[in-house]
């Protein structure tokens, strides 16, 4: 999750266009690749807040927002 997730390296991966990588992922998530990255980074940083004592600064970074005021 910590990882920045490109749109044209994902794309590439699966050898489509950017274009089409975004409409077979909406079509699939009900989600942009932004939004669905968004919904599972506030997943993991629920779990961490729930199950851990990590300080925010800390879950922040293990889960891509970089400083909790990114929150």
């Amino acid at each position: 999750m910590a990882d920045n997730h490109k749109l044209d390296d994902l794309a590439n991966r699966v050898h489509l266009s950017k274009r089409s990588f975004n409409r077979y992922f909406k079509t699939a998530t009900q989600m942009t690749l932004s939004q669905w990255l968004t919904a599972k980074r506030l997943a993991k940083v629920q779990d961490y807040l729930e199950s851990t004592d990590l300080p925010i600064e800390i879950i922040a970074d293990k889960t891509g927002f970089g400083t909790a005021s990114n929150l």
